[in-house]
C-alpha cells in the first residue's frame, strides 16, 4: 500500500491552516460572499480536486493503467509522474510501478466565460485542469482480486464536508478479475462537473463507457484515503448525502445520473464506484473521487426541451431500425447562447448540429444487430454562455436494441380445395416474451393449421421496441394441369388418337381411362366419349371427358358410280372414264373393319359386279385406289 509523501513545505502550510481554523472560517465566510459575483469558491493549498483510474487490456498479459488527475490551476504544480501499485492477496502479488505524465494530456476543463477567466487563464477565480498519467504492467497470474491503485496527497483545505481535508490523501482504485476472461475496465465518459449553482436543480452524470459491452452498476461510496480508510465526514454528511441540498438528492445506479439542488455555498467531495458484470459475474470495477463547489448564481440553467430532467430518458427499437432523436436547447435567460454536446458508446452515431443561438441537434443511428437485448448510452450536455460561470445540465439517454428473428415454416395445402396448409413461427433471439397477433382470426398462437390458400398477416411485439409485421402466402400444392391433343377416327377405321399433356402436381402420375387403359398416349380409339382420371403421388386428382370424333367419308366426284344403293345382294361399280388402269377395291364397314378386297384391271366402260349378300345390314365404304390416288363410294346394305 502506498502512503502519502507530501513535502515539508506543504505540511507546514497545513499545520498553520489547522491551528488557525477559526480565523480561516472567517476568511472562508467572507470569500463565500465574494463568490456570489465570481461564481467559484477558490480552493487553497493542494492541487488535488479529484481523480479516477482505469485500465485497458493490450494482449499478451499486458495492461495499460491510466490515472486521471483533476487539478486546481491555483494549487501546486502537478507532478511529472505518479507511483501506482498492483496487488492480489490470492496470487500473492504486491508491486509498485510508475505512471508517466502523458504529453499533451493537460487540458483546461473550467466552465468560465471569456470575460471572467479562471486561474487557468490568468484570472482570479479557481479553474481546473485535467492531466493523464499512464504506464504498462504485465500480469501473468490469473486471479479474481487484482487491485490497481494510486494515492496522492493532499486534498484542498476548502472542503467543508470533511474533517481536516488538508491532511487527507486521495486514493482511487480499479479491480480486475481475469480468471475466466480478459477485461478492460469501464472509462468515465466525461469531465466531472466541478461547480454547481445553488437553489437550482443541477443534474450531471458520472457515467462511463465499457468497450467490452459489460453491464455496469453505479454506486456512491465514501471517498478513500487508503485501501481500508475512508474520509471522516462532518456531521450531517456521508457518502449518500455528500452536499447540503434543499431537496433529497437522487442517484441513479443504472446510469450514474445525479440530481442535486444545493442549499448553500460550499465545497464538497463525492466518490463513485462502477462495477462491471459479465454473464452475472463481477469481473472488475473502477472509481472516481471528485470535488464539487456550489456557488450562488442568478443564471437559470439551460435545458433540453425534449428530455426530462432528473429521469432516465429511454428509447427502445428493433435491430435494423433507425433511431432518430431531435433535440433543441431552451434557456429562459434572454440573450444567452447555448451549446449541446453529445457523447456516446455508439461509434457510428450520426450527429448534426445547427448554428442557432439556441442550438438544435439531430441524432440518428441504424440500430446494430444484437443477440438478445443490447443497451447503449448517449450523454447530452447543454451549456450556456452565462458569466462568470457557464450554466450546464446533462442528460442521460438509454437506447435499448432488441433483436427479434423470425424463421417461419410455411406448409402449403396438399391439393386444391383441401385447406390443410399450416404456418409455424420459430421466434429466436428475443429475451422478452413476444406477443403474437394473427390478423385474420386474432389468434395468439405461434402455429396455425387447417389453412386454405391465401395471405396471412401476423404482428409480433416483444414489448421492448421491437415490432415485426410479416405476410405469409399459403398456396395449394401445384395443381395437376392437363391438356389433350386429339385426332378424330378416320371414316373407315378405329384410328382416333389422344395424347395427354400433364404438368404440375407431384410426380409420378397414375392414369385411368374408363376403358381400363392406363396409357398417356392412345392410338386405337374409335369415335366416342372417353373419361380419364389423373392422380399424382400425394393423391390429388383431376378428371376430364374427351371426345373422339369420326371423319365423314365423302364420295368424290369421279367417273365411278355405284348402284343400286341401297343394295340387297349385288352392287355394280361402273367406270364411265375412257381409260384403262389397274385398281384395287376395298370394302370397310362403318367401324373401319375390312370386309372385302379385290385387285383388278378396269377397262373402258367396264362394270364390276360384287356380291354383298353375306354382308350384314349397315353402312359400308368402297375404297378405290389406283396409282396413288383414291376414291371412296358409300352404300347401304339392307
Amino acid at each position: 500500500m502506498l502512503i502519502c509523501t507530501c513535502s515539508l513545505a506543504k505540511s507546514a502550510s497545513k499545520m498553520i491552516q489547522k491551528t488557525s481554523f477559526f480565523s480561516l472560517k472567517k476568511v472562508f465566510v467572507a470569500f463565500l460572499l465574494i463568490s456570489i459575483f465570481t461564481g467559484y469558491l477558490k480552493a487553497n493549498a493542494s492541487h488535488m480536486a479529484g481523480a479516477d483510474i482505469s485500465y485497458k487490456y493490450l494482449g499478451n498479459d499486458q495492461y495499460k493503467v491510466t490515472y486521471t488527475l483533476y487539478s486546481d490551476c491555483s494549487g501546486s504544480l502537478p507532478p511529472i509522474s505518479m507511483n501506482a501499485s498492483v496487488r492480489s492477496n490470492n496470487c500473492s502479488v504486491s508491486n509498485s510501478f510508475v505512471l508517466q505524465k502523458v504529453i499533451g494530456s493537460e487540458i483546461v476543463i473550467s466552465a468560465n466565460c471569456i470575460s471572467a477567466p479562471s486561474t487557468c487563464n490568468g484570472g482570479v477565480t479557481t479553474g481546473f485542469k485535467q492531466i493523464e498519467y499512464s504506464g504498462i504492467i504485465v500480469l501473468t497470474q490469473k486471479c479474481n482480486d487484482f487491485v490497481f491503485s494510486v494515492t496522492d496527497c493532499c486534498r484542498n483545505s476548502a472542503i467543508t464536508s470533511v474533517i481536516n481535508p488538508e491532511t487527507l490523501p486521495l486514493y482511487v482504485e480499479a479491480t480486475l478479475n481475469n480468471l475466466t476472461n480478459e477485461n478492460s475496465s469501464s472509462v468515465f465518459s466525461g469531465k466531472p462537473i466541478m461547480v454547481l449553482a445553488t437553489h437550482q436543480e443541477n443534474q450531471f452524470s458520472v457515467n462511463a463507457l465499457d468497450s467490452d459491452g459489460d453491464s455496469l452498476v453505479y454506486s456512491l461510496i465514501a471517498p478513500k484515503t487508503s485501501e481500508l480508510t475512508n474520509v471522516n465526514y462532518v456531521s450531517g454528511y456521508d457518502a449518500q448525502h455528500f452536499i447540503a441540498s434543499n431537496t433529497i438528492s437522487t442517484f441513479n445506479s443504472e446510469n450514474g445520473i445525479i440530481t442535486i439542488n444545493p442549499s448553500q455555498q460550499e465545497t464538497a467531495i463525492l466518490a463513485v464506484k462502477i462495477s462491471e458484470y459479465r454473464n452475472g459475474e463481477l469481473i472488475g470495477s473502477t472509481m472516481r473521487d471528485v470535488q464539487l463547489i456550489s456557488t450562488n448564481s442568478n443564471n437559470t440553467l439551460p435545458s433540453i426541451g425534449e428530455l426530462v430532467s432528473g429521469q432516465l430518458n429511454s428509447f427502445s427499437l428493433c435491430a435494423g431500425a433507425e433511431l432518430l432523436i431531435n433535440l433543441s436547447s431552451v434557456d429562459p435567460d434572454a440573450g444567452q447562447t447555448t451549446m449541446i454536446e453529445v457523447s456516446s458508446n455508439i461509434p457510428d452515431l450520426m450527429i448534426q448540429k445547427s448554428n442557432d443561438r439556441l442550438q438544435k441537434v439531430s441524432i440518428s443511428w441504424t440500430a446494430q444487430q444484437a443477440s438478445g437485448n443490447s443497451t447503449f448510452w448517449i450523454k447530452v450536455l447543454v451549456t450556456d454562455n452565462a458569466c462568470p460561470l457557464n450554466g450546464a445540465k446533462s442528460y442521460y439517454l438509454r437506447i435499448t436494441v432488441s433483436t427479434l428473428v423470425l424463421s417461419p415454416i410455411v406448409t402449403n395445402s396438399d391439393c386444391a380445395g383441401k385447406n390443410n396448409g399450416a404456418i409455424a413461427l420459430n421466434i429466436s433471439q428475443s429475451s422478452q416474451p413476444v406477443s403474437i397477433n394473427w390478423v385474420h382470426n386474432n389468434s395468439d398462437q405461434p402455429m396455425l393449421d387447417q389453412l386454405a390458400a391465401g395471405v396471412y398477416t401476423v404482428t409480433l411485439d416483444n414489448g421492448n421496441g421491437c415490432i415485426v409485421e410479416r405476410n405469409f402466402q399459403v398456396n395449394n400444392s401445384e395443381r395437376i394441369d392437363m391438356t389433350a391433343t386429339l385426332e378424330n377416327a378416320s371414316c373407315i377405321a378405329n384410328d382416333g388418337k389422344a395424347y395427354l399433356n400433364l404438368t404440375g402436381g407431384v410426380l409420378p402420375y397414375t392414369i385411368a381411362w374408363n376403358d381400363n387403359n392406363n396409357l398417356q398416349e392412345r392410338v386405337d380409339l374409335k369415335a366416342g366419349l372417353y373419361n380419364v382420371e389423373i392422380t399424382d403421388q400425394i393423391g390429388c386428382k383431376i378428371s376430364s371427358t374427351l371426345k373422339i370424333g369420326k371423319e365423314t367419308c365423302e364420295v368424290p366426284a369421279s367417273g365411278f358410280k355405284l348402284f343400286p344403293n341401297p343394295a340387297i345382294e349385288y352392287i355394280t361399280i361402273q367406270n364411265d372414264l375412257l381409260s384403262t388402269s389397274p385398281y384395287s377395291i376395298t370394302i370397310n364397314d362403318a367401324m373401319g373393319k375390312k370386309v372385302y378386297y379385290k385387285a383388278l384391271f378396269i377397262e373402258d366402260a367396264m362394270n364390276e359386279v360384287l356380291s354383298v349378300a353375306e354382308l350384314a345390314p349397315g353402312i359400308y365404304f368402297v375404297l378405290l385406289e389406283s396409282n396413288g390416288e383414291s376414291q371412296i363410294l358409300r352404300f347401304v346394305k339392307k
